[in-house]
């Protein structure tokens, strides 16, 4: 695909091709920012609660974060967690933490 206007373009051919061009830029750096806010489910066995009541250690040893959206449920699970308790989390990671939107008992 042509993303340049040819050396005899008039102004609007190349008004239009910028905006295309424009147009696909934000169309790719839209995809890239979808893919990376993908939701994750984990069960894992929890190793510890953090004395703020919103941050858990998981088996897998990494710390996940509950996010200030999360419903109000899953506030009070995250509360009443104990060393040893299954769980489903639902989270998104990014390259420094794993935020949690939902967590459940785990069977």
């Amino acid at each position: 695909m042509r993303t340049t206007a040819p050396a005899g373009a008039t102004g609007h051919d190349r008004r239009r091709t910028l905006r295309l061009a424009t147009v696909l830029a934000a169309a790719a750096i839209l995809g890239l920012g979808i893919g990376a806010a993908h939701a994750n489910d984990r069960v894992g066995t929890i190793r510890s609660v953090g004395p703020d009541g919103r941050t858990f250690t998981l088996d897998d040893g990494n710390i996940y974060h509950l996010q200030t959206n999360a419903p109000q449920s899953a506030m009070d699970i995250v509360r009443q967690m104990k060393a040893g308790q299954k769980v489903r989390v639902t989270y998104e990671a990014n390259a420094s933490a794993a935020y949690v939107s939902d967590v459940q008992p785990a069977d």
